[in-house]
């Protein structure tokens, strides 16, 4: 994804209902000393995204007015797709501004700082 044009077009797939499209998470766990090692250094690749990712994509939805299709994108249409059983149980996530921590055991999040509008009910 390089441009403006290609996030709306990923976006556009997602919010369709369309059963090719399903989310993959890369949680990509890597302690800071890894991510910021100076320049000229390796760095490891990535985002960390536990606390981010799914309420992100819950937004997207809302924003897009694709609330329905919303199970089907994260978990059901991996699951149909590849051939293996659906989950029969649920989580939930509600309403609920939460602000993502600036680390995980020494591992930077994605959104660190920022506050999300979905979270995982307790």
């Amino acid at each position: 994804m390089k441009t403006e044009e290609d996030r709306e077009a990923i976006v556009g797939a997602a919010v369709t209902g369309d059963p090719q499209f399903g989310y993959g998470s890369d949680a990509a766990p890597h302690r800071a000393e890894l991510k910021e090692r100076g320049e000229g250094k390796k760095v490891a690749f990535g985002c960390f995204n536990l606390f981010a990712g799914i309420p992100k994509v819950i937004k997207l939805f809302e924003d897009h007015n694709a609330f329905d299709m919303l199970p089907d994108f994260t978990s059901g249409n991996f699951c149909r797709w590849n051939g293996i059983p659906e989950p029969t149980e649920m989580v939930t996530y509600v309403r609920e501004p939460s602000t993502v921590p600036q680390d995980f055991h020494g591992i930077i999040n994605w959104c660190a700082g920022e506050t999300l509008q979905w979270q995982l009910e307790n």
